[in-house]
């Protein structure tokens, strides 16, 4: 296998991981405020979603960085 393919598939196959981590870390995030403040599930959909929204950023400027690098 070349070097550069291996390489391309390390940084492509992160970007799963960077979405469920930053999907846990707005949920960890909604729960404690939920339970600081004493609400059901307010923040924590709102921090899911940001976290989700955050995570698809990512790999969008991921995918950007790699088709410039192509160009």
């Amino acid at each position: 296998m070349d070097k550069e393919f291996v390489k391309q598939i390390a940084r492509m196959s992160s970007l799963g991981l960077n979405l469920i981590i930053s999907v846990l870390i707005g949920v960890f995030i909604g729960l404690e405020i939920d339970r600081y403040f004493g609400y059901s599930y307010l923040f924590l959909v709102i921090f899911s979603i940001m976290g989700f929204l955050a995570g698809i950023y990512e790999i969008y400027k991921a995918i950007k960085r790699e088709l410039d690098t192509k160009l």
